[in-house]
């Protein structure tokens, strides 16, 4: 994430993200699943500015992308206490024994039910901008919050060594291994009329006997290798996905009709991806992707940001 002042106001840009790899272990109590990910945060992002207020209110607003229609499942984003940014600033209020208000505007560009993380980006925006107005950048507390409101939220924090970029994610993806690797990556991403449910897509996956692993990717990015990390990107929810939305397929086929080498699905879906060789090449398959009257296409690349404490101690003196 990147983080920006202004006057009285903080805004921290909240990237979306791809998965490279995902493997699916185990179950986890809980109704979880145990998983093996490579997570890559991208250009894509939302907007989140915050301001103190005089009183205890959370004054919360999103700002969605022009033209959008009423039956797009992509913007249908709760506006109260059920979204996870309110969920997050209400968390760190409640953790800290603060009783301070905040006003709240959410500029939306990441579609939700994507599988590209949108909600837990916003969500971790929200415990990083909340902390820094309050005055206190707290990393283990800002974890804790964000490991009892979803599972890939810490990704988004980076750490304080490598800031924000490639990233292992295990357990249940809330144990994140930042990656040294830093390979400028381009890709061409499509998302169709409908979303993916989390939870139904892990109901229906298979567990492995022989789970697949990441070495080769994991070495094919420390080269900055393109062929190499196009022929290990892997999903192992493609399929159960697939059986939850018939855009799944398509998509895959459509990118391959196209002409894009590398493709995949990103976490839970419904987005797919292309990695493409060069921003041009992005740029002109998510182009060609509207052609087959998908509702969006983006051209994306990899996003990487400072620390969240050399940021914060650069513009408000915090850390």
């Amino acid at each position: 994430m990147q983080i920006e002042y202004v006057g009285k106001s903080l805004t921290v840009c909240a990237p979306a993200k791809v998965n490279l790899f995902l493997e699916v272990l185990g179950k986890l109590p809980g109704g979880y699943h145990a998983i093996d990910t490579l997570m890559c945060p991208i250009d894509l992002h939302d907007r989140l500015t915050i301001s103190s207020r005089s009183d205890n209110k959370i004054d919360f607003r999103i700002l969605l992308p022009a033209s959008v229609s009423p039956s797009d499942v992509a913007w249908h984003i709760p506006v109260d206490s059920q979204n996870l940014v309110v969920r997050a600033i209400e968390r760190v209020r409640n953790i800290t024994n603060r009783d301070d208000g905040c006003n709240i505007v959410l500029e939306k560009n990441i579609p939700a039910a994507a599988g590209l993380g949108g909600g837990s980006s916003d969500a971790a925006a929200a415990i990083v901008a909340s902390m820094a107005i309050w005055g206190k950048w707290d990393r283990l507390l800002a974890k804790k919050i964000a490991s009892e409101l979803g599972s890939d939220i810490s990704f988004f924090f980076g750490d304080e060594v490598h800031g924000v970029g490639l990233a292992r994610g295990t357990g249940r993806g809330e144990i994140i291994q930042m990656l040294d690797a830093r390979p400028e990556l381009h890709f061409a991403i499509a998302h169709p009329i409908e979303g993916c449910s989390t939870a139904r897509v892990y109901s229906l996956a298979q567990i492995t006997r022989d789970p697949r692993c990441m070495r080769k990717l994991l070495a094919a990015c420390g080269s900055a290798d393109f062929g190499g990390i196009g022929r290990e990107l892997f999903n192992a929810l493609e399929e159960p996905a697939s059986q939850v939305s018939g855009w799944i397929s398509k998509q895959l086929e459509y990118f391959k009709r196209v002409g894009a080498q590398y493709v995949c699905m990103t976490g839970s879906g419904s987005a797919c991806f292309a990695l493409a060789g060069s921003p041009i090449q992005a740029e002109e398959l998510a182009g060609k992707m509207l052609e087959f009257g998908l509702p969006r296409a983006y051209d994306a690349k990899t996003w990487y940001a400072r620390s969240i404490e050399s940021q914060l101690s650069a513009i408000l003196g915090l850390c």
